[in-house]
């Protein structure tokens, strides 16, 4: 008995609720306002949930294939996967009664009971993906098991009936996914453009490629193989294979071994540090996954080698004991849950933190220590302030002493080897005195190697009348002052041209233009202060110089013959296949900018001509960032307004960054070039390229109206 029910009474209940059921799904009962939906639908409600993309199918069937134990999987698709998906592997296949359970909801070979979701060591479990598919598609699929002495071929139709018959194929299964969502128009009208399809079909091949090494991959899209990865029992070559040889030999071997948690992988060195997180992959227990925690401790792990904007490449393994983690808590199984997160946190880091020191990269700095959050005064007992010491100025040879410095009276005289007046301590009068005996130990140093150089006007002092601060001597000698000013320097009038002297004033500097923004100074090395006969302009030199470099593109993109400049040694890429795709679907784009691009070989491309007006940038890192930027961020799917971001992009990557420090000529040329440009007073992505601060406004916030 329990709880007054006994055994047998609680299994007649059950039945009873079973049989209503039964009977609500076959006779449509329309009494109440609860109906039970029928198999289709709730496949294809299911597939909503399950199936987001033509990538989710490709995750499901990969995952399928591994669990089946293949050791050889490729992937075909058409048109981004939309026109058609095949999938063959050669795993251990299934006969005829497996394969037509295979497509039922929540049939799966899995798992038994509800303790076995606590110890899963597949990747898929639930037994709903190929119902899901099957709902939304066309299925056909042949398998065959390797005692088999031949195999099936099931076809499927919207989540009809299957028709089964005989068929001779290879040992494994081969599924191909074709008419994806014909039966749900409006899942199919949210579809992105044919190239981002067949990005994230890509991405899922590659993180599956990750995950299991041992595995050999194929991949062809419309016909042509984007990759052939062999099998191999080493991450390191499998990241070259995928990321190139010029990334995986900058990255640095992770390891840390426990007895239910080990951490292996690479991740790359401060130099590889990108700014999208794109190049980030975990791997728990053969499952790719997201976790932005994790992330966060591999960046704490790199302490301050890499900047706050920039994040760290890297590929990352995790084993760990199975019960120790919740795999069912993401509908698409991106994510897990760790019963210990600060745990896995704390080994993850200390392993990065480690593997970061062993190659000198970083100083023996414990990760975090008892006092560290303690002021340095409650830290040290004893701390004295240590003086810098005095920077030497003489080239070589004795030392400056004051005592033997060459005096300035106020007549104009040098007085060699006397001691300095008191009344002269500081001022411009200093830096004179102070010349003078710097080239009177040169003279000397030069007089004993026996070269005799013959001082220029403005070097050496004479014994007349001094005419500036640097002790060059006037035309002609002028009567001191009657009443000279205590401490003050002697500084003639010039009375030619051919004087030393200059003054300062704005005529001399500049010629006034009505309405010119004058720059005044650059704050921050990231923004420009500057007046006009109007006030006050502040000016964002990155904003500023994309709206000049978008309406350089833009100008000549219109042009039958753009500007460019071919380069004397090619800038060669070496990219991804993901960045590859990327350049790729914009080479038209680009060559109408001036840009020449070719392929020298696998993922490799030259740039072998450039827009004139980038002759001087960093074109590689120029164009590395444009790729970066367009993986991280998802351009609109209109024709026009893709290609406005395409170009914004660009721009904004070519333009010069903050932190820069411009001179006073590359200020001006930099606001005479936008104000010159339409649309001067917005970057390509709308933010304001300058403010300003009229005359009257400032007078009015300062009280003066």
């Amino acid at each position: 008995m329990c709880n007054g029910v006994s055994k047998w009474g609680f299994n007649f209940e059950r039945n009873r609720v079973v049989a209503f059921l039964f009977l609500a799904r076959h006779h449509r009962t329309t009494m109440g306002q609860i109906r039970v939906l029928p198999d289709q639908l709730v496949n294809q409600i299911a597939a909503g949930e399950v199936i987001e993309r033509p990538a989710s199918i490709v995750k499901e069937l990969l995952e399928n294939a591994i669990d089946a134990k293949a050791t050889h999987i490729t992937v075909e698709i058409a048109k981004g996967g939309t026109e058609k998906i095949v999938i063959t592997d050669d795993g251990v296949g299934m006969d005829e009664m497996d394969a037509r359970l295979a497509f039922e909801r929540h049939a799966t070979s899995k798992i038994r009971d509800l303790d076995d979701l606590d110890k899963l060591k597949t990747l898929g479990f639930r037994g709903e993906a190929l119902a899901s598919i099957a709902s939304v598609s066309n299925v056909v699929l042949q398998t065959k098991r390797e005692d088999a002495l031949g195999g099936i071929r099931l076809e499927m139709e919207g989540g009809k009936d299957p028709v089964v018959t005989a068929a001779g194929c290879s040992v494994g299964t081969k599924l191909e996914i074709s008419n994806l969502f014909f039966n749900t128009p409006a899942r199919k009208k949210y579809l992105k453009s044919e190239q981002t399809e067949y990005r994230h079909i890509l991405d899922a091949v590659q993180d599956a490629s990750l995950a299991h090494p041992e595995v050999a991959f194929k991949f062809v899209s419309n016909n042509r193989t984007v990759f052939d990865l062999l099998k191999t029992s080493k991450i390191a070559a499998r990241i070259g294979a995928l990321f190139g040889k010029a990334v995986s030999s900058e990255m640095i071997e992770i390891f840390y071994g426990g007895s239910d948690l080990q951490i292996s992988g690479h991740v790359g060195k401060p130099q590889t540090a990108r700014t999208t997180r794109k190049y980030q992959y975990f791997i728990i227990n053969g499952r790719p996954v997201q976790d932005h925690r994790l992330a966060y401790a591999i960046k704490e792990g790199f302490s301050n080698l890499i900047p706050s904007t920039q994040h760290p490449v890297f590929v990352v393994s995790i084993k760990i004991d199975p019960n120790r983690i919740d795999v069912n808590v993401h509908p698409r199984k991106l994510e897990v849950r760790f019963a210990n997160p600060q745990e896995v946190f704390r080994v993850v880091k200390s392993a990065v933190h480690g593997a970061l020191h062993k190659e000198h990269l970083m100083h023996n700095v414990p990760l975090r220590e008892s006092n560290l959050d303690m002021p340095a005064y409650m830290r040290k007992k004893n701390i004295q302030a240590v003086s810098n010491e005095r920077p030497k100025v003489e080239e070589s040879g004795a030392e400056y002493d004051p005592t033997e410095a060459p005096s300035l009276s106020l007549s104009g005289e040098f007085t060699p080897g006397a001691r300095t007046s008191a009344s002269y301590t500081m001022g411009s009068s200093d830096i004179a005195t102070r010349r003078a005996y710097l080239l009177q130990k040169r003279q000397e140093r030069l007089a004993a190697r026996g070269i005799t150089e013959e001082p220029t006007v403005s070097e050496m002092p004479s014994s007349g009348p001094v005419s500036s601060m640097f002790g060059a001597p006037s035309s002609a000698p002028s009567a001191a002052p009657a009443s000279p000013v205590f401490g003050a320097p002697i500084v003639s009038e010039p009375e030619s041209v051919n004087d030393a002297v200059a003054t300062f004033d704005e005529a001399y500097s500049e010629t006034r233009v009505q309405g010119r923004i004058r720059p005044i100074a650059q704050v921050k090395n990231s923004y420009i202060i500057a007046q006009d006969d109007e006030g006050i302009v502040v000016i964002d030199q990155h904003a500023a110089h994309e709206r000049v470099m978008l309406g350089k593109f833009r100008a000549n993109e219109t042009e039958r013959e753009p500007t460019k400049q071919s380069l004397l040694t090619p800038i060669q890429l070496e990219l991804n296949y993901r960045e590859k795709a990327v350049l790729e679907e914009n080479l038209e784009l680009l060559g109408s900018l001036g840009f020449e691009i070719s392929e020298f070989g696998g993922s490799t491309f030259n740039i072998d001509t450039v827009p004139d007006f980038l002759v001087d940038e960093d074109v590689g890192e120029v164009m590395q960032g444009f790729i970066d930027d367009l993986l991280n961020e998802q351009a609109p799917k209109e024709a026009a307004r893709r290609h406005d971001h395409i170009l914004h992009t660009l721009a904004c990557r070519a333009a010069i960054k903050f932190n820069r420090r411009l001179s006073t000529y590359e200020q001006e040329a930099l606001i005479k070039s936008l104000l010159e440009t339409e649309g001067s007073s917005a970057c390509a992505h709308g933010r304001p390229t300058m403010i300003r601060m009229t005359y009257s406004e400032l007078e009015r916030k300062f009280g003066r109206v």
